[in-house]
């Protein structure tokens, strides 16, 4: 995030570390020894990608950033290289 963060704060696009973002959000939660990646698809699927957002990624909804990695999930979704 400090990395999005930084970019942003430069004016500069994004684009790439949002989809990046929106990839991560969506890791599969298949590793029994790996306990975020399973709060995390808990979360998500529980609460929705606007409360992984807030509470994991300290982005609030309503920021170009939420907008843009929001719009990268669907992209990946699109192309069918997220495993929902």
């Amino acid at each position: 995030m400090g990395t999005l963060r930084l970019v942003e704060r430069h004016k500069m696009t994004y684009t790439a570390l949002a989809t990046t973002l929106a990839a991560a959000i969506y890791y599969p939660a298949t590793n029994p020894k790996d306990p975020t990646a399973e709060e995390l698809h808990r979360l998500r699927e529980e609460q929705g990608i606007d409360a992984v957002l807030e509470r994991v990624c300290h982005i609030m909804p309503s920021e170009p950033a939420a907008k843009i990695v929001k719009e990268q999930i669907s992209f990946l979704k699109k192309k069918g290289w997220l495993h929902v």
